[in-house]
């Protein structure tokens, strides 16, 4: 996996990971915006998470999170800065 170039980092969505794992993806509320994953190695020492707008999820989870993609999209984005 090469990296880009003109980019100077990394990030998870670069990452191979060579121990067992299980990621669990959470259900977006209507009108969110992305989706909230969670990865857990096998032996639970490891674990990483990250929220994943939802244009950016690949396609290889896409067919599987479709219902779902169709929900978070089926409402006017929430307000993220309205008061509480």
């Amino acid at each position: 996996m090469p990296p880009e170039l003109d980019y100077d980092g990394s990030s998870s969505g670069w990452a191979v990971h060579n121990f067992g794992y299980r990621l669990r993806i959470y259900q977006p509320a209507p009108g969110d915006r992305s989706i909230m994953w969670d990865l857990v190695s096998a032996d639970r020492r490891k674990r990483s998470g990250t929220s994943v707008p939802l244009d950016d999820i690949p396609d290889m989870f896409r067919a599987h999170l479709q219902d779902w993609i169709a929900v978070a999209q089926s409402q006017p984005p929430k307000d993220t800065n309205a008061p509480k």
